[in-house]
């Protein structure tokens, strides 16, 4: 309802803790929307700036460390063959993978391998943008070929994060803009698409999309309390 259009196909692409990735054909039905989740998004760039700064920081605030450091190849060929990239939609991942242990392991290819923290940090960063092209390749683009990836989240205030997206998107033929370029707010969108959602609850219409979910059937999703 809010960013479909009828001669463009759009992705939406989320990066929070994890990166999710929503796809909008042109000018398709309810039923032709599917979403998944990319990888990581900004969880490992989050849980390796903590350790590496003893908990003063949480995050690589403006990308200023990994901007510092070089994408390790051999590092990232070994992260991307990651089992979870390879599987079917529909699919979601979290913590429970990108979280503690696996940052652990990080750090563990990091002091065997002598690299820098704002070379690990890169790396990761790089990770978030070669895993959503490498999705994009995978699961829509021989399908619904797309013509931009509007980028939301937290991780689009990280220029370099968008400067790596660009770079694998863009050879692609994807033009990369957030929803700051847009007009838009991704500090809003999620309150936005809350409204919308319980808008659709008082009127009484279904508010899920079972082909982006996996959900079996389309349902009034929400509950209406009164005092």
């Amino acid at each position: 309802m809010l960013y479909g259009e009828e001669t463009r196909t759009l992705l939406l692409q989320n990066i929070g803790g994890i990166g999710n990735m929503t796809v909008l054909p042109a000018n398709c039905p309810p039923e032709d929307v599917f979403a998944f989740d990319t990888g990581p998004g900004n969880m490992l760039i989050d849980g390796l700036v903590t350790h590496m700064s003893g908990g003063k920081s949480k995050m690589d605030a403006g990308g200023a460390i990994a901007s510092r450091g070089h994408p390790s190849e051999q590092l990232l060929d070994l992260l991307i063959q990651e089992p979870y990239y390879y599987q079917s939609l529909p699919k979601s991942t979290g913590r429970e993978l990108f979280g503690s242990a696996y940052i652990a392991r990080l750090l563990a290819y990091q002091q065997k391998n002598n690299l820098s923290d704002e070379d690990l940090v890169a790396t990761v960063t790089m990770l978030t943008a070669r895993s959503i092209s490498d999705s994009y390749r995978r699961y829509v683009r021989e399908r619904y070929p797309a013509d931009m990836l509007i980028v939301g989240g937290g991780g689009s205030y990280n220029p370099v994060l968008l400067r790596y997206l660009q770079a694998e998107m863009e050879p692609l033929g994807v033009q990369v803009l957030t929803q700051e370029q847009l007009g838009q707010n991704s500090d809003a969108k999620e309150a936005v698409a809350f409204a919308l959602l319980a808008d659709y609850t008082l009127a009484r219409r279904p508010n899920n999309l079972p082909a982006a979910t996996g959900a079996s059937r389309p349902v009034v999703m929400g509950k209406i309390s009164y005092p």
